[in-house]
């Protein structure tokens, strides 16, 4: 590597016009994938409204790829391993109203006692997001289980029952 690989990629900005989105370096994240000596680098293609950019062949794609890590990186060695993962459509987007659609949304969830919503669809696309919308998911169910086992138990000394819905 021409030079350090000392955070954790970029993005590229719309504005930019390239087909690329962003590039990971996986290995710096997680040192564990790629042995002693060698990088992993992802690079992603195929915005919304270029995805036009993945009807190439897969060799097509790795030249893309190749060219952008030289153009940012200086990264001139051929990689020793490639493989093109192709996931259409694979990233939301979320366009105007979308918050408007999720407050309607929430609102009918709330008539659903258990029911709870998580996933990138709704509050952000990224690993963190949709972990913290999980656990978000996972408290709501268990504070209105928490409220019926209240309810169930006034006038007892214990619930009887507590269900949960996931």
């Amino acid at each position: 590597m021409p030079r350090p690989l000392d955070r954790y990629g970029y993005v590229v900005p719309r504005v930019e016009g390239r087909p690329v989105l962003a590039c990971t370096w996986t290995s710096a994240k997680w040192s564990h994938r790629a042995p002693e000596g060698f990088v992993v680098l992802r690079v992603f293609v195929g915005r919304f409204g270029q995805e036009e950019a993945l009807a190439g062949s897969d060799d097509d794609l790795v030249a893309l790829a190749r060219e952008e890590l030289r153009a940012v990186l200086g990264v001139v060695a051929a990689p020793s391993l490639t493989r093109v993962h192709r996931w259409p459509l694979g990233m939301p987007q979320y366009t105007l109203g979308h918050l408007d659609r999720l407050a309607a949304i929430e609102g009918r969830l709330a008539t659903h006692r258990g029911l709870a919503l998580a996933g990138n669809a709704y509050r952000g696309v990224g690993l963190p997001d949709c972990i913290r919308s999980g656990e978000a998911a996972a408290e709501a169910v268990r504070r209105q289980g928490g409220e019926e086992a209240r309810r169930q138990g006034e006038g007892r000394e214990r619930p009887r029952t507590l269900v949960a819905d996931l």
